[in-house]
C-alpha cells in the first residue's frame, strides 16, 4: 500500500526555500507517529532538507545522481534512481506499506499509485506561514474522507482512494 503523507496550509503551502515554514512539535509527532518503523520515500531535495536517515524508519531517497548520497547507504537508507521499482513492489500490496514524504516532484509522480493521503492541514490563527513552493496536486476527487482529528495547530485528514 502507498501513503502519501505531508503538511500544508489551506492555501497548500508545503515549504519556504526547502524548509517546512513552521515548527509544530505535535505535527512532527503526528508525522512520526504514523511512520515509525515504516518505510519512508523521498526526494533528494527533502532528504537534503532533513539532513540525515529518519530514524527507526527504512529509508529510500530517490535521486538522479545516487553517487552523489552514497556516503548516507546503509542497512537503513537505499539510494536509487528507479522510484518505479519501489512503486511496483508497493502498490497495492497489504502486506507492505510505503510512506511517500516529499518533495513536491516525488509527490506528483506518486500521487496516482496512493491508496491512503494523510494530510495536516496547519491552523494560521496566530500567523501566516510565508512558502515559495505549494502541494502539487488540488484535486483529490478521487478520495473519500476516513478520518478527521482536529488539534489545536493542524487538522489531520485521512484519505482512501475510492474503489
Amino acid at each position: 500500500m502507498i501513503y502519501l503523507i505531508w503538511a500544508m496550509t489551506k492555501t497548500g503551502i508545503i515549504a519556504n526555500n526547502n524548509q517546512l515554514p513552521w515548527n509544530i512539535k505535535s505535527e512532527m509527532q503526528y508525522f512520526q507517529a504514523m511512520t515509525i518503523n515504516k518505510t519512508v520515500l523521498m526526494g533528494s531535495k527533502t532528504f537534503l532538507s532533513i539532513g540525515k536517515p529518519l530514524k527507526n524508519r527504512y529509508n529510500i531517497i530517490i535521486t538522479s545522481e545516487p553517487s552523489k548520497y552514497q556516503e548516507f547507504a546503509s542497512q537503513n537508507c537505499i539510494i536509487s534512481n528507479d522510484l518505479s521499482e519501489f512503486i511496483k513492489k508497493y502498490r497495492k500490496n497489504p502486506k507492505n506499506e510505503l510512506w511517500i514524504i516529499g518533495g513536491a516532484k516525488i509527490y506528483q509522480q506518486t500521487f496516482e499509485d496512493a491508496d491512503f493521503l494523510y494530510i495536516s492541514i496547519i491552523k494560521e490563527n496566530k500567523q501566516k506561514f510565508p512558502g515559495n513552493l505549494k502541494f502539487p496536486i488540488r484535486d483529490f476527487s478521487n478520495f473519500k474522507e476516513i478520518k478527521k482529528t482536529d488539534y489545536p495547530e493542524f487538522i489531520a485528514y485521512i484519505y482512501q482512494r475510492k474503489v
